[in-house]
């Protein structure tokens, strides 16, 4: 059966195009729009759709009341919640408290979507829907079937510099990992996550507030990688990991600009594969596709490891399944994660600055 979705938001014109988006794509059937927050409650409450498109900004009740009052149903009356975001700052900052409020991930809008943007917002919020339509179709008894029980995990005692690929549903588990990290960590860490620009921004300034690692957003240039901090790559761009002497180098650019995705988790880990080799640690996290399995090769051929989140834990598992299916991978949980990357013993090539 399809995942029956409501559609969300205060524009008219939204509530009409939006279903037709997702109109004729089989694994999709929309059985209702609401106008605001509380008309979507009452909805939820009716219905039980599997998911929700909502908007942010609505009159009465917005989307991240709706999200809080959600957390008083019963797991399992709980859609998988998709935010609209405005393409702005502000709605990068509302998108990234979605997440930590239970939303499974965002579609970004343009102010003139009605105009310019169509075309581009339906293919991603298609490509998100059918990717999250799996897990609700899914029984929890075969998700925890099919997810490899977590390994006993053997860390090297040097490692020069931690690669964190990361996409749909990435930054509240990022915020999990990172913020285990201790200030003393003796390497640095980078990392890609699949968002817009102002979005990666907000994400190293939400970062930035609750770890103890130093955060910095990595624009377009190079940067001297210093232990002890946490550099988030800067969307639309790659982060490429260079060692030209003695010290770890990080290049931000748009190359290659074939790439799927940007930031380029492949182009990450096989950098860090060239730079590093046995002294790279690899982790892939939630997100669709399989961002990070050419790359994960690499750095496994390299001599490097590769820890991949758990099946259960994630929004989506395409990304961690990818390295996990190629053998590739440790299997992990974003808490297990942390405390495996805090444990990092100390030495390695020397850092720049």
């Amino acid at each position: 059966m399809p995942a029956r979705v409501l559609v969300v938001d205060d524009s008219a014109f939204m509530r009409k195009v939006i279903p037709q988006m997702l109109a004729g794509v089989p694994e999709l059937e929309v059985v209702a729009t609401a106008r605001d927050g509380e008309d979507a409650l009452e909805q939820i409450r009716r219905l039980k759709p599997d998911l929700v498109t909502l908007d942010c900004e609505m009159p009465k009740v917005d989307g991240l009341e709706v999200l809080r009052r959600l957390k008083n149903l019963e797991a399992s009356q709980r859609p998988k919640v998709v935010m609209c975001s405005s393409l702005t700052r502000e709605g990068s900052e509302a998108a990234l408290t979605a997440m930590s409020l239970g939303a499974s991930g965002f579609v970004a809008k343009d102010a003139s979507v009605a105009v310019t943007g169509l075309d581009e917002l339906k293919t991603d919020l298609v490509k998100l829907l059918v990717a999250l339509s799996a897990g609700v179709r899914r029984m929890p008894s075969a998700v925890a079937a099919r997810t490899a029980a977590p390994c006993v995990v053997q860390m090297p005692s040097r490692v020069d510099v931690i690669a964190i690929g990361s996409s749909t549903g990435g930054p509240p588990v990022l915020e999990a990992v990172l913020s285990a990290l201790p200030a003393t960590l003796p390497c640095p860490v980078v990392v890609c996550q699949h968002m817009p620009p102002l979005f990666t921004k907000s994400l190293a300034d939400r970062l930035r507030a609750v770890c103890k690692v130093k955060v910095e957003h990595a624009e377009e240039g190079v940067v001297g990688l210093r232990a002890g901090t946490a550099y988030i790559v800067k969307g639309a761009l790659n982060g490429h990991i260079e060692k030209p002497g003695s010290s770890l180098l990080l290049r931000v650019k748009p190359e290659p600009r074939e790439a799927i995705y940007k930031p380029s988790v492949d182009v990450l880990l096989e950098t860090a594969a060239s730079a590093a080799g046995k002294h790279a640690v690899g982790v892939v996290l939630t997100g669709m596709g399989e961002d990070g399995l050419i790359g994960g090769r690499s750095l496994v051929s390299a001599g490097g490891m590769i820890l991949a989140q758990d099946e259960e834990s994630c929004v989506v598992w395409g990304m961690p399944r990818a390295v996990t299916a190629a053998g590739l991978a440790s299997v992990a949980r974003p808490p297990e994660i942390g405390r495996h990357l805090a444990g990092i013993g100390r030495g390695g090539a020397r850092l720049a600055g």
